[in-house]
């Protein structure tokens, strides 16, 4: 890719992004399709607990692994974008 015209780059950097979409939308119908079987012809119920507690309780182990590795802030941010733009399904 970086042997690449800039122009060239665009075109798959814009394939990248269409088929990730694509295929995020796709796994949500799946999983979706998936749960609706499993609770309307296999009986399964689905629990949702609260996780918000356990998020407070792992936020100082957090802190404290950033302030000993700050070098993996960049990665813990990421992983926080991702999660803030990706919230699991709760019902």
């Amino acid at each position: 890719m970086d042997a690449l015209p800039e122009d060239e780059r665009e075109i798959f950097e814009e394939g990248f992004g269409l088929i990730n979409s694509v295929e995020r939308e796709e796994w949500v119908k799946a999983v979706r399709s998936a749960k609706d079987k499993a609770e309307d012809q296999q009986g399964v119920r689905f629990l949702y607990p609260d996780t918000e507690p356990f998020q407070e309780t792992c936020a100082a182990m957090h802190a404290d692994m950033l302030a000993e590795h700050p070098d993996l802030r960049p990665i813990y941010d990421k992983i926080q974008e991702h999660n803030e733009q990706y919230k699991s399904e709760k019902e």
